[in-house]
């Protein structure tokens, strides 16, 4: 009877503990990307602003959770373990803090450019996003490239009115 009472105990605890954390408007875990042109892009996210040196290249190794395709979404590239929040990670805890300078980058690469694997980044590279936990709350928490109206508030380089002169592709139209 105690051997089954026991076992009945931690099996219970097992499926708590395995249970996956519900996002909700104080919970995210993950950030949505939108690509809205016709090219594949590949997004990272840094926590170590203003260290703008990101190691890019291991993306190509996971393609399937880096990699967003041509009008479409991606939920696995810019998140955190289920059981870990971004409204947690831009606050102290017991003196540590997983994004110690408040701001959260998000880069975003040129997909075909990236694959040839050129170590000159600066050819591939399309847009970096300086976010903090407002911006975050803002969008809505979904980044969009080239960015929205709703991201023009959000620090981003190029500026976001460069933006405003490109393309639906994500180029400069300017002749």
């Amino acid at each position: 009877m105690k051997h089954s009472l026991f076992i009945s105990k931690l099996l219970l605890l097992c499926i708590f503990i395995s249970c996956r954390p519900i996002e909700d408007e104080n919970h995210h875990h993950r950030i949505t990307f939108y690509n809205s042109i016709a090219s594949k892009l590949y997004v990272v996210e840094e926590i170590n602003y203003p260290d703008t040196t990101v190691n890019h290249l291991y993306v190509l190794r996971q393609p399937e959770i880096y990699r967003v395709d041509p009008y479409s979404l991606n939920n696995e590239a810019i998140s955190l373990h289920p059981h870990d929040t971004y409204e947690a990670a831009f606050k102290e805890y017991k003196g540590y803090k997983r994004i110690p300078s408040d701001t959260l980058m998000v880069f975003v690469f040129d997909a075909e450019k990236l694959e040839k694997k050129n170590p000159d980044a600066k050819i591939y590279f399309l847009a970096r996003y300086d976010l903090s936990l407002e911006d975050l709350k803002h969008c809505n928490w979904v980044l969009t490239y080239p960015p929205t109206e709703a991201m023009k508030d959000v620090k981003m380089y190029p500026p976001y009115e460069t933006f405003a002169k490109r393309d639906g592709t994500g180029k400069d139209s300017r002749p």
